[in-house]
């Protein structure tokens, strides 16, 4: 399937999706390999082992150093998304490192212009950016429906 997938990418096909759809979306992903993990445990223990981020299976180069996440704000994932940035940030390339969570009735859309959030819930998009060894900021976003975002100006 992701060979297709990233066929279709290549060929500029739209793709899309809600919930693990979505998740696959990102460079990279929560893979859940030893089941969820909630805020309190990724914040408590960034390195737990039910912290687990992989690579993704597609590649869109807009999506580069970003992950995804839905069910945001019922499931209260802000916290465990700050981990996953931290934990990518860390241990990939990734000097700027992006998250988007969106909640239930949300999509977002990603096309050649960037990004644009659709139906009647939020968005929410995380930027981190490091400064060298000691300088970084994080940059904290959140859209309702309808508003939009150019990925390569959200870095």
């Amino acid at each position: 399937m992701a060979t297709a997938l990233n066929d279709a990418i290549r060929r500029s096909v739209p793709v899309g999706g809600t919930s693990a759809g979505l998740a696959i979306l990102g460079e990279f992903s929560f893979s859940a390999k030893h089941d969820t993990v909630t805020r309190a445990t990724a914040l408590a223990e960034p390195f737990h082992a039910k912290v687990t981020v992989h690579k993704g299976l597609l590649r869109i180069p807009m999506m580069d150093c970003l992950i995804t996440g839905s069910h945001f704000a019922k499931r209260d994932r802000m916290g465990r998304l700050l981990v996953f940035l931290g934990r990518i940030h860390s241990e990939n390339a990734c000097v700027d490192v992006r998250g988007i969570g969106i909640d239930e009735r949300a999509a977002v859309t990603f096309d050649e212009n960037g990004q644009s959030a659709t139906g009647t819930s939020r968005r929410y998009s995380v930027n981190g950016r490091s400064g060298g060894t000691q300088r970084r900021s994080i940059r904290l976003e959140e859209m309702g429906p309808g508003g939009g975002q150019h990925l390569s100006t959200a870095r």
